[in-house]
Order: C-alpha cells, then sequence, then structure tokens
C-alpha cells in the first residue's frame, strides 16, 4: 500500500495557509454566505481574508492576523493597520496564535 501524500510545505517548513484546517473551514461559511464582512457587514460569496498588519509591513498569514473583510471595504482600508475589527483569532478565543508583537500589547 501506498502513503498519503505529506501536505506540501514552503521553503521554510511550514505548511501554507492554504492547507490549515481553520483556513479550510473560514473560506467554506464565505462560500456558503455564512460570514459577513466585519467593517459594513455585507454577505457575499466573494468575501477575502485582509490583513490587520498589511504584508508589506510585516504582518503574516495567521488567524491573529486576518479579518473577514469585501473586497470593497479592503481596498479602502489600504495598508494601513486595521485597529477596530476582530481577527478570526480573537473571534475563536485563540490566544496562542497571536505574533510576538501583538501578544506583548494583549
Amino acid at each position: 500500500m501506498s502513503e498519503p501524500p505529506a501536505q506540501k510545505r514552503r521553503k521554510n517548513g511550514r505548511s501554507s495557509v492554504a492547507q490549515r484546517t481553520w483556513y479550510k473551514e473560514v473560506r467554506q461559511r464565505i462560500k456558503t454566505c455564512q460570514e459577513h464582512c466585519r467593517r459594513c457587514g455585507k454577505v457575499s460569496t466573494s468575501l477575502i481574508l485582509g490583513h490587520k498588519i498589511a504584508n508589506v509591513h510585516g504582518g503574516g498569514y495567521s488567524r491573529a492576523n486576518l479579518v473577514v473583510m469585501c473586497k470593497s471595504c479592503d481596498n479602502k482600508q489600504g495598508v494601513d493597520p486595521i485597529t477596530d475589527l476582530p481577527t478570526l483569532a480573537e473571534e475563536a478565543g485563540v490566544v496562542s496564535d497571536l505574533p510576538r508583537t501583538l501578544a506583548s500589547e494583549a
């Protein structure tokens, strides 16, 4: 018997965000219109995961840095940090997923 294929890993040894269970669950909730934009309240299948701290400023793809938003609200936000919306980690009650910079502020 052959073994199941290993999860795809990036060069740094971590699996991509698309392989993580929480990411798949959020994308499924968006696909079935069970999520809404945290800024304007819009329910859509085209919602995205916006970054609380933009990638260009060192923000990553962890639950502690992602917020469910519609594309128009994300575009209005630009690269400014999101300070007034809960992240996926905060909504799930996950504290250990916070980046060091955010965990020290909590």
